[in-house]
């Protein structure tokens, strides 16, 4: 039988400024452990910084395909 033994190690800001978190269970890897994943809503890029284009996206070879898209 297997048990949940796995936990995140978060701060306090984190548990209280950020109410939208989901805890989930990834693919087996082929250790004796599941990894889990903890994604958080409301943590990214600040809404009025702004976007910045980087040059070096140009050579990435799916580059045209992907802005296609």
């Amino acid at each position: 039988m297997a048990s949940k033994l796995d936990r995140f190690i978060i701060s306090e800001d984190l548990m209280f400024n950020h109410k939208e978190m989901v805890a989930s269970m990834l693919p087996f890897g082929g250790s004796d452990h599941w990894p889990i994943q903890l994604e958080v809503q409301g943590i990214g890029t600040p809404k009025n910084r702004p976007f910045l284009f980087e040059n070096i996206w140009l050579t990435h070879p799916d580059f045209i395909n992907n802005i296609t898209k």
